[in-house]
């Protein structure tokens, strides 16, 4: 059976207006509207746990849990999800996640669709969440353009760079926690029941000094993505299988990345494509 340790006092908005208040620290200090939050999930290594076979080693070769998050704009984590073992598929954790389920069935209270800002007409886009290549691209959930149909246009180039630009976040709070917090940063010796206590304390030490000492986030601007591909530390989710998309999700995205070369363009976003 699945171990899953939820942290449900994480600070998840309850209704539109909350999650309105996320979208606009996004679009101001990400530059990137209706996005209410960043996702992404780690491996936290583990001693091989009694009598579990292979049930915890994942595909980067050691005994993982994985742990999942949604962060805020101002790198506080509003969603902490502990204890799925490491052999799950990544793209199958989200939906093992309290998350993943009220996103799938629609019950997290999004605001409703609407115009982007400084446009008028055309269709109302959705408000979304950003992830990287190891999760499904639906309505809700935005993912970077694949490099599966050649050499990607400017405009797939330019989203795929604001998307990475937003998403960032939720990847440095990885690294401000591994850098942090010793016991994640190697591997932790408790079986994985002990292990998942021990993750979501970080998560909630990590909310608590982030708002409470200013000096805690001073690496917050550092790219982490290396680190956490280290051995000896967290890993990043493997990349998911590409699947069929709804077309809808797909329209979403597309929605976005006229825009970023639109009416929501900015000149700084072609010095890095």
């Amino acid at each position: 059976m699945v171990l899953i340790m939820r942290a449900s006092s994480f600070q998840m908005p309850r209704n539109a207006n909350e999650w309105l208040g996320h979208a606009r620290k996004y679009e101001e200090k990400w530059s990137f509207p209706h996005c209410v939050g960043s996702v992404d999930g780690t491996h936290i290594r583990i001693k091989k746990p009694r009598d579990a076979g292979s049930f915890y080693f994942n595909y980067k070769g050691f005994h993982s849990i994985v742990l999942m998050c949604v962060a805020a704009a101002d790198y506080q984590i509003i969603m902490a999800d502990a204890g799925v073992n490491g052999r799950v598929s990544d793209g199958g954790v989200l939906n093992h996640t309290k998350f993943g389920q009220m996103l799938s069935d629609g019950v997290l209270q999004l605001p409703s669709p609407s115009h982007l800002p400084g446009t008028r007409n055309g269709d109302q886009v959705p408000y979304v969440f950003l992830g990287d290549e190891a999760f499904a691209l639906t309505q809700n959930f935005m993912k970077p353009f694949g490099l599966s149909s050649g050499r990607l246009s400017v405009s797939k180039r330019v989203f795929n760079y604001r998307l990475s630009h937003a998403r960032h976040v939720v990847e440095n709070i990885f690294g401000i926690m591994k850098s942090r917090f010793g016991i994640i940063r190697s591997e932790i010796q408790l079986e994985p029941e002990k292990a998942t206590l021990v993750t979501l304390a970080c998560c909630y030490l990590h909310n608590f000094l982030a708002k409470r000492n200013p000096s805690y986030l001073q690496v917050q601007e550092t790219s982490y993505t290396d680190v956490s591909m280290q051995e000896s530390g967290p890993a990043d989710l493997q990349p998911a299988v590409t699947q069929n998309t709804a077309q809808v999700a797909k329209d979403v995205r597309d929605q976005f990345r006229n825009y970023f070369v639109g009416a929501g363009g900015v000149s700084w976003q072609y010095d890095h494509i």
